[in-house]
């Protein structure tokens, strides 16, 4: 496994249970005339603002040339465009049309897939092709999607637009946008262009970061191209436990098993853990996971789950939901959620190829029958309450969150039945996305980081920041031009088995003695006030000596034996203790408080393009040399922090002087 697989938050899916064997989804825009006076809801029949979302229009492309035209169309017309799917499962809608002028761009007919190359491994599809489809297609040119959501009712537009994604710590990631290595996205241009651009954006372009999780607001998707794995088998097997050990187990159980979920009934005290994990072909079994609440179910049947949820609510039956949240999770357990092996559950582990395990749907594929049977969650009848909410919660938080969660139980066993009868809470891993609106939050508990501070002579500095950042992954470096030293941060993820116990206390960043900061900030005024250069050379030459004895705040169990410092990711990248100070009267206080006559402080930021960045190095080496002394009052602040950041457009540096 990749150690940089162990980036991840978990997220946690509020899904509605209950369902049997449906007339499939109506469409999710509907026109009063042909085409014209629109409106578009989700898949749920309404979105959680209760606002009807408008469009004076809506038009169906087959092609990229069909669809340039119509963004070129509202392009010159100024005409305000949302883009739709055919199955519209966005829990938000973002942003309407203006309903008078707006115009709808469906990608229900840019339905195909375009290629498949399996020597390759990659298949290209227009973006309206379904997640079923990618699917099918590629289990039959021996391929898989490795990893994906669990409902198939999805575009592959729409799953990057809102980043979805599966559960796993491995490979990439669990997001299907991280095995996007090309696309075609249609922009809003002028009259140069035609009103309308098609940009190809591949892997050697840093915009493809950008486009990869979009939310539909850079242009609308025309084709994509995936990156797929040989076809492989999955084991599945589900274990209840007590969640004593919730907390700690989250922790870890996702190293453990590729595709690990867990989900959670607090009130019950359980968890349940998916052991699922990627076998050879040659294992024996057929399996398929047709997850029960995505079938179609009777609506007489959901109009009375619907009419009991209701009662209950309304006699504030606490013990009711309880016994139906009972009920409902064992039904579950007991038919093995709705994985079989030749049509029957025999018992676990169920194995079978990855396009019959990863995810279902088949309430998209009913008769059409008259609403006898459909979705649960279909607003045309009077099915389930369907309220669905997703949050992600870093690792350094989760033990946190678990535990708050069981206190609450412990304060009204009864408080979360409601919850459980709609399955309780699902928990999947995500790892940290290299598109700009994928997950950010890294496994702050189950990384570790190693620390090493090097002070070398500036004469190569600029040649040096070229590479330094891409040899280690959170290098920084501080430089002290008067000095001509620079200080390099060899900051690299390490194996979590690796020893250390290390912090990060960065010393500027603690509770300072009020009276000290008096001292440092009077000397620092009666040097400017006397022209003092030499004064401030000394006092900058004493500070960063005194950061560099102390190894800038970094301790091992409290004491610095000594690089490199290891310990884990949370307690290595950032700082701040003057925050938790006690109250004690200003006696003291973080050095820039303005309530005491604290540091002088000016924060200055800017960003260089490492195209550039050679040449500032020369220029301000330049300026020393006319003036020697000219930087030391900046270096009594701990000189230039560079720091590498990655844009769409350069991979530059965050100067902090």
């Amino acid at each position: 496994m990749k150690e940089q697989v162990l980036r991840f938050t978990l997220v946690f899916l509020f899904i509605c249970v209950c369902g049997v064997i449906a007339t499939p989804p109506e469409d999710p825009i509907q026109c009063a005339s042909k085409n014209t006076k629109c409106t578009i809801t989700n898949t749920y029949g309404m979105f959680p603002d209760r606002a009807t979302c408008n469009a004076s229009e809506v038009v169906y492309p087959t092609s990229e040339e069909e669809l340039v035209a119509a963004v070129a169309s509202a392009s010159k017309n100024k005409r305000k465009v949302k883009v739709a799917t055919r199955f519209s499962h966005s829990i938000t809608k973002l942003a309407c049309t203006d309903g008078e002028n707006g115009l709808l761009i469906s990608t229900k007919n840019l339905n195909k897939i375009l290629n498949i190359d399996a020597k390759e491994g990659t298949m290209t599809v227009q973006s309206g092709v379904s997640l079923r489809e990618i699917m099918a297609a590629a289990a039959d040119a021996g391929l898989a999607l490795p990893y994906a959501p669990y409902w198939w009712g999805l575009t592959i537009g729409g799953m990057m637009g809102t980043g979805a994604h599966g559960s796993t710590l491995w490979g990439k990631g669990s997001a299907v946008h991280e095995y996007v290595v090309e696309l075609r996205i249609v922009t809003p241009s002028g009259p140069k262009d035609g009103y309308a651009k098609v940009r190809t954006l591949d892997e050697s372009d840093p915009s493809l970061n950008a486009a990869r999780v979009s939310l539909g607001v850079l242009g609308v998707l025309s084709q994509v191209t995936l990156k797929l794995q040989p076809l492989f088998k999955r084991s599945i097997t589900y274990v209840t436990k007590n969640d004593s050990d919730l907390g700690d187990e989250l922790l870890t159980f996702g190293t453990k098993h590729e595709f690990a979920d867990v989900m959670w009934y607090p009130s019950q005290k359980k968890a349940v853990y998916r052991i699922d994990d990627r076998v050879p072909v040659s294992a024996n079994g057929t399996g398929l996971y047709n997850f029960f609440p995505f079938r179609s179910t009777p609506s007489v049947a959901l109009a009375v789950v619907r009419s009991t949820e209701e009662l209950q609510e309304a006699l504030h039956d606490a013990n009711g939901k309880c016994i139906s949240a009972k009920l409902i999770t064992g039904l579950l357990s007991g038919i093995a959620y709705g994985l079989t092996n030749n049509g029957i559950f025999r018992g676990y582990p169920v194995v079978g190829y990855s396009n019959r395990m990863q995810a279902s749907g088949t309430c998209l594929d009913s008769f059409h029958d008259d609403l006898i049977t459909a979705c649960p969650w279909d607003p045309r009848i009077k099915g389930e309450f369907f309220f669905q909410t997703t949050f992600s919660i870093p690792m350094s938080d989760v033990k946190n969150f678990v535990e708050d969660v069981q206190k609450l139980v412990e304060l009204e066993p009864k408080s979360l039945c409601g919850l459980e009868m709609e399955n309780g809470i699902l928990m999947r891993y995500v790892t940290a996305s290299s598109a700009y609106l994928g997950k950010s939050e890294d496994a702050v508990d189950l990384i570790k980081r190693s620390i090493t501070y090097v002070t070398k002579n500036d004469s190569d500095l600029g040649d040096e920041l070229l590479t330094f950042g891409r040899k280690h992954e959170f290098g920084d470096v501080m430089w002290y031009p008067s000095h001509k030293k620079a200080v390099y941060r060899i900051d690299d993820r390490v194996s979590v088995n690796a020893s250390g116990n290390g912090l990060y206390n960065f010393f500027p960043f603690r509770s300072t003695p009020s009276i000290a900061l008096a001292i440092v900030r009077s000397t620092e005024e009666l040097d400017e006030a006397l022209h003092y250069a030499n004064g401030k050379c000394i006092a900058a030459k004493l500070i960063t000596a005194l950061l560099s004895s102390i190894a800038y705040g970094l301790t091992n169990n409290g004491h610095f034996h000594g690089y490199p410092v290891v310990g884990y990711s949370h307690r290595m990248q950032a700082s701040g203790t003057c925050l938790d100070s006690y109250h004690d009267d200003l006696i003291t206080a973080c050095p820039w408080d303005p309530r005491i006559k604290g540091e002088f402080f000016h924060q200055t930021t800017f960003s260089i393009p490492l195209s550039d960045v050679k040449n500032f190095v020369k220029d301000v080496q330049k300026l020393v040399e006319l003036e020697p002394k000219s930087l030391c009052g900046l270096e009594m602040e701990n000189g230039i922090l560079m720091r590498y950041i990655e844009n769409p457009l350069d991979l530059g540096f965050s100067v902090f002087c």
